[in-house]
């Protein structure tokens, strides 16, 4: 792999690949990040897909979570060209097994062009000589390009063993914008984030100045809103850092369908689910942007939950929508997004959000004349 340097580092813990959450390390005058996944205790698929010689577009709609896509009537706007043709999106996270077939054919980043759908990887500060030595980018990736099966991914590995930085995610970011033209990015998929609880724009991150700059270069900075909804029985009100931040879409994470009672050990427990259920550990707030499909959402062979599966699914429709409506602006897409779909609202708080409808918001922007 590549490696992008720079940045001054502070150290912080992500949560682990169990459904508990570690705590984090202190940290002076820093941002601890935490990856906003949970793994499956009980995956429904893992290691690699069969068929590893199918087509990289094939094998993104293959590998799409079965209950996810057609909640948010992905497929149908795949129907109608809304692939992510001609995009890509940045997936800042553990890194990604290219060697899945979700991704491909891959021989490495890149290689063979025209088939695989990993544009481009690196590690940000220290090279792990790992592809993804967790499988949290692996999924995330894969979701991303399930809402977009012509698109390509960008992967920046911003994690060094079980820890991050803001000054790497920091330069990750820097280096996305330099190379926004290179690969036409037009979504940053950013499914991490700091255990806190803000119930205002945190005005004072210093991802303020990045997420403007992201957005004045075209591309959508979408973050997931956090796992930590819950604490000792007690509900939190409030997204984590950087969702917070002015400029972030920021993803809370719904069921996708009914999955019995679910128990998450000292952390939370849903007596009974359904699909458009907010699910109890997601953090939501004032400044929520939107809910997504966010638990046992299956890609590249992996089956994972939280805030982390939510996110990418809208990143990936970012991008799906930005390949037939090229001249829709950030603000635009975001709209559409955010106001195009059913209406969920958090028992907990009374926060009403748009659930992500990928069919309905490319139906916005068509009949508001942005697509051709």
């Amino acid at each position: 792999m590549d490696t992008v340097k720079g940045g001054r580092r502070s150290s912080c813990r992500r949560f682990t690949r169990t459904l508990r959450v570690l705590p984090l390390l202190a940290t002076v005058a820093a941002v601890s990040l935490a990856a906003c996944g949970r793994a499956d205790a009980s995956p429904e698929r893992t290691g690699p897909l069969p068929g590893g010689g199918e087509s990289a577009k094939a094998a993104a709609r293959i590998e799409g979570d079965k209950e996810s896509l057609p909640l948010v009537h992905a497929t149908n706007a795949h129907a109608r060209g809304f692939t992510g043709a001609g995009t890509a999106i940045a997936v800042l996270d553990t890194g990604v097994d290219f060697r899945r077939s979700t991704f491909g054919p891959c021989t490495a980043a890149g290689a063979p062009q025209k088939t695989c759908r990993v544009a481009f990887t690196a590690d940000v500060g220290t090279n792990d000589s790992a592809l993804d030595d967790n499988g949290h980018g692996t999924n995330v990736a894969g979701i991303a390009l399930s809402m977009a099966p012509e698109a390509r991914v960008i992967v920046l590995d911003v994690f060094d063993g079980p820890q991050t930085s803001s000054s790497r995610v920091l330069t990750a970011l820097d280096w996305v914008i330099k190379n926004r033209k290179t690969y036409n990015i037009v979504a940053v998929n950013m499914s991490l984030g700091a255990t806190a609880y803000n119930t205002k724009a945190c005005t004072r991150s210093p991802y303020v100045a990045v997420f403007r700059d992201l957005r004045a270069a075209g591309i959508l900075p979408v973050v997931s809103a956090g796992n930590s909804g819950q604490q000792n029985g007690r509900f939190i009100d409030g997204v984590a850092d950087p969702a917070c931040v002015p400029g972030a879409v920021s993803v809370g994470a719904v069921y996708d369908s009914s999955q019995g009672a679910r128990q998450y050990p000292r952390v939370c427990s849903d007596r009974q689910t359904k699909a458009d259920q907010v699910t109890c550990w997601s953090q939501t707030g004032p400044t929520l942007s939107l809910y997504a499909p966010g638990s046992r959402i299956s890609a590249a062979g992996i089956t994972q939950e939280g805030t982390s599966q939510a996110a990418p699914h809208v990143a990936g429709a970012a991008a799906a929508l930005s390949s037939k409506c090229k001249k829709a602006t950030v603000d635009q897409l975001e709209k559409a997004l955010t106001t195009a779909g059913p209406k969920i609202t958090d028992p907990r708080n009374g926060i009403t959000r748009v659930r992500l409808d990928l069919d309905a918001a490319a139906k916005s922007l068509t009949d508001s004349g942005v697509c051709r």
